[in-house]
């Protein structure tokens, strides 16, 4: 499967930007802080729906090979590793209680479904509610799990398939990670790094009215509610009722006016806010990903159980996993989240080989520790812009030549480096800049 479209070159101006307006851009290539970080705490939101077990199957298989992209050029950083799961029950954002449940057994939402609690399984592996590996100073390393990291994060990953089918993964990233009680000690201060994995949009609701059974107002209480009322596409799905009507839909993107899902604003606010620098957390998803233009496509679907075919979500994709046929929607709203905060990143999840996923995502990783390495494939080297990014101002660095040799940058080839042009960015100045400086690199994709 083609895994991600070419991204648009987008040029930010040089100037002078406020706290809240870090620039973001879809070319970017790097963002490297000056100073070299160790620490990195690593939270996972796992879809444990129906469909959930072959996720984490495909995940934990491929934590091996994530593993060792971390470690590529540096030592494994100290870590905290946890997994929560988008379970929340008929629990909404907005609800001081959860509301009626809804069904019973596999894919049912009753109560606080897990609650955004990190999640043990019971295993005897780790001592704690997370994982934890920490290097010391003298080079050896202190962790609270017995046998191999793989081994412990497999066994706080196997969070099976039985949870919500109405799955809430970006409320459930807030919730865990907003002062959490269950999860004490989790964060620290330091660089954050979130995974979400589905195979389906978020469908984090304000209210649980929204899973009311009553379909006169909201329709079959199936999961194209979370695209009716999540959802609005300026051609073909400008209304709820439009969205409701079968065919072709594009230039499509989050439902900000929403009365029964969350707003994006939610979310964004949050990630700027969690952190001192919001520049230090990482949004990533593993998800289905939209057509050309942001588009998506309403059929009629037989429902689960049969009777009559109802409107539904075209699938993204189709594929023959190591465990069946398996499929996946489009995420328009998780996408356009990552899109929306400093530093994102959207793998699509249509490929039961998750490696280049993974490794992207650890190439991220490794540039908030401190890594110069770009981090994505880029069309021609010399098409690049870098500059000096503070959290208030934003200075274009220029590239080094004959004549000038300090306070410049140049791309240098480095083996070590895991993109196709093997290309670091390297920055030469006459003194030191402010201690929140990044290096930010923008070339076409």
């Amino acid at each position: 499967m083609v895994r991600s479209a070419a991204a648009v070159l987008i040029v930010a101006a040089c100037g002078t930007h406020g706290a809240s307006d870090i620039p973001i851009a879809r070319d970017q290539v790097a963002l490297v802080p000056v100073a070299d970080r160790q620490d990195i705490d690593l939270l996972f939101v796992l879809d444990d729906s129906i469909g959930g077990l072959e996720m984490q199957t495909y995940l934990k298989a491929a934590f091996p090979a994530f593993l060792s992209e971390l470690t590529t050029r540096r030592e494994l950083p100290s870590l905290h590793i946890g997994v929560v799961s988008s379970d929340l029950g008929a629990l909404g954002a907005e609800d001081s209680a959860p509301g009626t449940g809804v069904g019973s057994g596999p894919g049912s939402c009753n109560g606080f479904g897990r609650n955004a609690a990190l999640q043990t399984n019971m295993t005897t592996l780790i001592t704690g509610k997370f994982i934890a590996d920490i290097r010391n100073s003298d080079g050896t390393r202190t962790v609270n799990y017995t046998g191999t990291l793989t081994n412990a994060f497999a066994a706080i990953a196997s969070l099976g398939g039985s949870g919500c089918g109405f799955e809430q993964p970006l409320e459930a990233m807030k919730r865990a990670l907003d002062n959490h009680p269950d999860n004490a000690g989790f964060v620290r201060d330091v660089p954050l790094a979130i995974v979400v994995l589905t195979d389906e949009d978020d469908c984090s609701f304000a209210r649980s009215s929204f899973l009311d059974k009553d379909q006169t107002l909201l329709g079959p209480l199936q999961s194209f509610r979370c695209t009716r009322f999540g959802v609005v596409c300026d051609e073909g799905g400008t209304t709820t009722e439009e969205m409701y009507v079968i065919g072709e839909k594009s230039r499509c993107h989050w439902a900000d006016d929403s009365p029964y899902l969350t707003l994006r604003t939610r979310y964004e606010t949050f990630l700027r806010s969690v952190h001192g620098d919001p520049r230090d957390i990482l949004l990533t998803a593993i998800a289905g990903a939209p057509g050309r233009g942001e588009s998506l496509e309403v059929e009629a679907r037989t429902p689960p159980g049969g009777g009559t075919a109802i409107p539904a979500l075209k699938h993204t994709c189709r594929f023959n996993g190591a465990l069946g046929a398996e499929v996946a929607d489009p995420a328009l709203r998780i996408k356009e989240l990552t899109g929306a905060v400093p530093r994102g990143r959207f793998e699509d999840i249509c490929d039961s080989d998750y490696m280049p996923d993974v490794l992207a995502i650890a190439r991220e990783i490794r540039g908030m520790l401190g890594d110069s390495c770009l981090t994505r494939d880029i069309a021609v080297p010399a098409d690049c812009e870098v500059f000096d990014q503070t959290l208030v101002r934003e200075v274009e660095v220029p590239r080094c030549s004959t004549t000038r040799k300090t306070d410049c940058y140049q791309l240098v080839e480095d083996e070590a480096c895991t993109t196709s042009h093997h290309l670091r960015v390297e920055v030469t100045r006459s003194g030191t800049p402010p201690a929140d400086t990044m290096v930010a690199v923008r070339c076409r994709l």
